[in-house]
């Protein structure tokens, strides 16, 4: 399957895979043209999907609630004219097509699999609560029920297990009992957008230094 919109044809090594919400258009959005970046949407995702975390108790229904609120609470932004990927078949199609070395994920809802991390792409993923003790679905929502308010996104490599590879940078930030999921949620999602942002603009191939 072909990705859902043309792709830049200029040189690139590097691949930013994000959300198509508001998030994800927000970072796109604060990000701009970099040079040697790629940015495409995943789209992996589906109400469909979240009905089946739902069944397996993997999420609750109020959680799914709260965080929906949060969503429609952010500030909005236009889709920019990015391709898109819906599964793993399509991804390590479009590495090897752009000879992609690095791939950042940003609230990616694919489950990378082994044909991706096959590929020698170094595969990374944001995550906006501390590793390994808040991995997976739901972190935020954990660490304020186990009232842990001193938390850090993380930049880590991603494996075959989820949220376990190694931990490659962190951003701080402090959430506050007394505040809305919505906005302790906003609290965390500011802290990886300034982590991811750094890493990304740290030089203009869009290479964070220190990683390579």
């Amino acid at each position: 399957m072909k990705p859902s919109a043309p792709f830049t044809q200029s040189p690139v090594r590097t691949l930013l895979l994000v959300s198509n919400d508001r998030l994800g258009r927000r970072l796109v959005s604060e990000l701009g043209e970099q040079p040697g970046l790629l940015r495409c949407f995943d789209q992996s995702s589906s109400w469909r999907r979240v009905l089946k975390l739902l069944r397996r108790g993997s999420l609750s229904p109020s959680l799914v609630l709260k965080m929906q609120l949060a969503e429609w609470q952010r500030p909005n932004f236009p889709a920019p004219e990015i391709g898109a990927i819906h599964n793993n078949a399509e991804l390590v199609s479009l590495i090897r097509r752009h000879g992609i070395q690095r791939v950042y994920l940003f609230r990616a809802g694919l489950i990378v699999g082994r044909a991706v991390l096959d590929t020698g792409a170094e595969i990374l993923n944001t995550h906006c609560a501390a590793l390994p003790y808040y991995g997976g679905l739901g972190s935020i929502a954990r660490a304020l029920a186990a009232g842990d308010l001193t938390q850090c996104a993380t930049l880590h490599r991603v494996t075959e297990s989820i949220d376990s590879g190694e931990v490659l940078a962190t951003e701080p930030y402090v959430m506050d009992a007394g505040l809305s999921y919505a906005a302790n949620e906003a609290r965390a999602y500011d802290a990886g957008l300034r982590l991811l942002l750094r890493e990304l603009t740290t030089d203009t191939s869009g290479f964070p230094k220190g990683h390579q």
